[in-house]
């Protein structure tokens, strides 16, 4: 079972947050914005999957490398830890 959490509660369950790497190549061209990523965070808090849902294509794969690092406080339903599926926005600015 997955369960859905809204982006802000899962925010504040976050406890290790890995900033990205702005790629070059969006940098030279001048590409800044945010990616918007769904992530299915696992029952012991890693995130087991980033997929891309909105945001520049030369910016989602720095967006995803970095929250695949991040860590949650375990979701806890009935005192069992649950999967968890979320967004997260991933801001790049020049």
């Amino acid at each position: 079972m997955t369960l859905k959490i809204g982006s802000q509660v899962q925010a504040a369950n976050l406890i290790r947050k890995v900033d990205p790497v702005y790629p070059n190549d969006a940098k030279t061209a001048g590409i800044d914005g945010n990616v918007v990523l769904k992530i299915v965070v696992a029952e012991d808090g890693h995130v087991e999957s980033a997929e891309p849902i909105e945001g520049h294509p030369l910016l989602a794969a720095a967006a995803v490398e970095a929250v695949l690092q991040w860590k949650y406080k375990p979701t806890l339903l009935n005192r069992n830890p649950v999967r968890v599926s979320s967004t997260v926005t991933v801001p790049f600015q020049k």
